[in-house]
């Protein structure tokens, strides 16, 4: 039997239907979509995250757990 695709969206809507669910994967989302824009930036100035830790005063990891939202 082959296993059933199931679609993002689909997926999405079913574990969103209660209000609270659906709050919590908004700010999830857009924690993610913070992170994802933040490491885009690093990228693009060509800096490491240790080079923007240094620049910063910050340890590497703060960077990291930045990027990982």
């Amino acid at each position: 039997m082959t296993p059933r695709t199931l679609r993002i969206e689909d997926l999405i809507a079913k574990y969103t239907v209660h209000p609270e669910a659906k709050a919590q994967f908004d700010q999830g989302k857009v924690r993610l979509m913070t992170a994802y824009q933040f490491m885009k930036a690093r990228d693009a100035a060509g800096l490491s995250q240790r080079d923007l830790a240094a620049a910063a005063g910050v340890p590497q990891r703060e960077i990291a757990r930045v990027e990982l939202g």
